[in-house]
C-alpha cells in the first residue's frame, strides 16, 4: 500500500548546498531548461508538502543540506542536487542585498560539505560543483540528464538567461 501511494505522488527535485554556493542559480537554470510541472518561488524546505496536482516540482533550501539525510533515504521519489563550492568563495562572498553581512563562515562549509560527502555516491543524488557549472554549463547539464534521465530538456544551461522568467526573490 505505502508503495502505491508513493508512486502517485510527483517527483521531487530538490537543491542543497552551503548558502552563497549557487543553488540559487542552479534551481534557475533547472527551471529554465527542464519540463518541471511547478517550482517554489524561491525557498522551500523539504518538509513543506508539494502543491496538489505537480508531477514534478522543483524546490531549494540550503539549510536542509544538513538535515534531510533521513528522509531523503526513506522518499524514492525525492532526487537530489547538491551545490559545492570552493570554500574560500562561500565565505568572502556577499549578498548584493545585505553588502554588510557574511553569509557563511568555514565551520559551516565544512559541515555542510561533510553531509553532502556522506550522501555522493546515492542514486538519486548528484553533487555539482560551482565551478564546473561555470566553466561548462552544457558539460554539468549532460551530466544532470544522465544521473537523472526522467527529465525532460528544453533549453540549453549555457542559453540562460535568454528568455528566462526569474521571480523577483531569486533575481
Amino acid at each position: 500500500m505505502a508503495e502505491a501511494q508513493s508512486k502517485s505522488r510527483p517527483d521531487r527535485v530538490h537543491v542543497v548546498g552551503c548558502y552563497r554556493s549557487g543553488t540559487t542559480l542552479m534551481m534557475e537554470l533547472l527551471w529554465y531548461a527542464y519540463d518541471f510541472s511547478g517550482r517554489c518561488e524561491h525557498e522551500a524546505p523539504l518538509f513543506r508538502a508539494i502543491p496538489a496536482g505537480e508531477r514534478l516540482y522543483l524546490t531549494k533550501k540550503p539549510p536542509d543540506t544538513i538535515r534531510i539525510e533521513q528522509a531523503f533515504l526513506a522518499d524514492e521519489q525525492l532526487f537530489v542536487i547538491a551545490m559545492l563550492r570552493d570554500p574560500r568563495s562561500v565565505v568572502s562572498s556577499k549578498h548584493p542585498k545585505r553588502t554588510d553581512v557574511y553569509f557563511s563562515g568555514f565551520r559551516r562549509w565544512r559541515q555542510y560539505a561533510e553531509a553532502i560527502a556522506h550522501l555522493e555516491h546515492h542514486p538519486r543524488y548528484l553533487v555539482i560543483r560551482y565551478e564546473d557549472l561555470i566553466r561548462d554549463p552544457d558539460g554539468v547539464q549532460s551530466t544532470c540528464c544522465q544521473r537523472f534521465p526522467f527529465l525532460t530538456q528544453r533549453g540549453r544551461f549555457s542559453d540562460y538567461p535568454e528568455g528566462a522568467r526569474v521571480p523577483e526573490r531569486a533575481s
